[in-house]
């Protein structure tokens, strides 16, 4: 379990199997979302804690996000698309009812072999990372956008960027840079405007991990294992350590606005998904 430091309790909302392989995490304040590449599954729980239920089963769904009522996800058409494939590998951009009785297609990434690790939706749009790399790297990756409900995609953003997370608030859509000078998982929090601008640097303390837009507050994990649950003014200022975990913060941290959620992983091969409450 992680330790709170200046933060609140920490639950468990879902452990073992259920969390088999989780590449991505999602909240809408009363349900977690997740996927599971190699099980081709996506999944959700109460934010209470509770029984997992699956809400689709596809090729190799990974990154995901929530807004209203939908569940937007990436599908990757495989698990491992960073391996040599017979053929390239073709990413979609999915939307399914929280109630997991629908589906469509939204968007067909381009250019086959590209992979889309991170996504973002607000209700009105879905955004996300496409990059022919694995996410924990850097390297030329794009910045899309496109209607929630279906229409062409709008460039928004292209260059080195790491893959590992992708947020959005009522102006602005954020994601992170690698620093080389400051080390090889530095990393700065940039932004741009929601229909297109120019990027701003936002914050440059950052690791190359998961991170998530609050209000005003960047909330990140940092540390040499990835496990000090951070936070940080967008409009500048000190970090401040919320938690410590046990674990490697392996996967997405996300907030509601009342919580932070993320995956933790102890022990190699033991996965759960943990919910800090805000003070």
């Amino acid at each position: 379990m992680a330790v709170p430091v200046g933060g609140g309790k920490e639950i468990t909302v879902v452990s073992g199997r259920s969390c088999d392989f989780i590449q991505g995490l999602a909240s809408d304040g009363t349900n977690v979302y997740w996927t599971s590449p190699s099980s081709g599954l996506v999944m959700k729980a109460p934010i209470a804690g509770g029984v997992a239920t699956t809400l689709v089963s596809r090729e190799a769904p990974f990154a995901i996000a929530v807004a209203g009522n939908s569940v937007y996800w990436s599908n990757m058409g495989h698990p491992y698309p960073t391996q040599t494939q017979p053929e390239p590998v073709v990413s979609t951009i999915e939307k399914t009812a929280a109630s997991g009785q629908e589906t469509e297609t939204l968007a067909t990434v381009p250019d086959a072999g590209e992979s889309v690790w991170a996504v973002a939706a607000d209700g009105t749009n879905v955004y996300w990372l496409a990059a022919v790399k694995a996410w924990w790297q850097a390297g030329p990756t794009t910045l899309m956008q496109a209607p929630a409900g279906g229409g062409a995609p709008l460039v928004l953003a292209s260059g080195d960027m790491f893959g590992a997370s992708l947020a959005v608030d009522t102006t602005s859509v954020y994601w992170t840079e690698p620093l080389p000078d400051a080390g090889p998982t530095a990393a700065a929090l940039l932004r741009v405007p929601i229909g297109g601008g120019e990027p701003a640097t936002v914050a440059s303390n950052l690791g190359n991990y998961p991170f998530a837009i609050v209000g005003k507050t960047a909330y990140y994990a940092a540390g040499p294992s990835g496990n000090v649950i951070s936070s940080v003014s967008i409009d500048g200022g000190s970090p401040v350590v919320l938690a410590v975990a046990d674990g490697e913060v392996s996967d997405w941290l996300l907030g509601n606005g009342k919580s932070l959620f993320w995956l933790e992983l102890k022990g190699g091969s033991d996965f759960g998904i943990y919910r800090l409450d805000l003070k």
